[in-house]
């Protein structure tokens, strides 16, 4: 256990002394001043931007990874849906030419 100037919790303390010392006025809402912030909201306010910037920095490569699935996935989808469309074009010119062609050998048949 350190005990001393340089332990952590003497750094601690140093800490909230320093932000103890300059407590920035808060508005209270009706045109008049409050005290500045609690010891405790400049710790936990610290804290919890620490813990956001740490939890962005580990999920941002896995968001951007995800992100960039779904961009080749639908990219793919797209692809796949445009040559749905042209077999489905082509299909039914095809299906057309065929009922001519049956048209076609009908009359004949019943002609000759």
């Amino acid at each position: 256990m350190w005990f001393g100037a340089s332990s952590p919790a003497s750094r601690r303390r140093r800490r909230r002394a320093t932000r103890a010392s300059f407590k920035p006025a808060r508005d209270d809402g009706e045109g008049g001043e409050t005290e500045g912030a609690a010891e405790g909201d400049f710790d936990d306010d610290d804290m919890e931007a620490r813990s956001v910037r740490r939890h962005r920095g580990r999920l941002k490569p896995k968001v951007l990874e995800t992100f960039d699935t779904v961009a080749s996935e639908y990219k793919r989808l797209r692809r796949l849906q445009d040559q749905d469309i042209q077999f489905s074009s082509k299909s039914a010119s095809l299906l057309a030419r065929a009922r001519a062609q049956v048209q076609e050998a009908q009359t004949n048949h019943h002609r000759g």
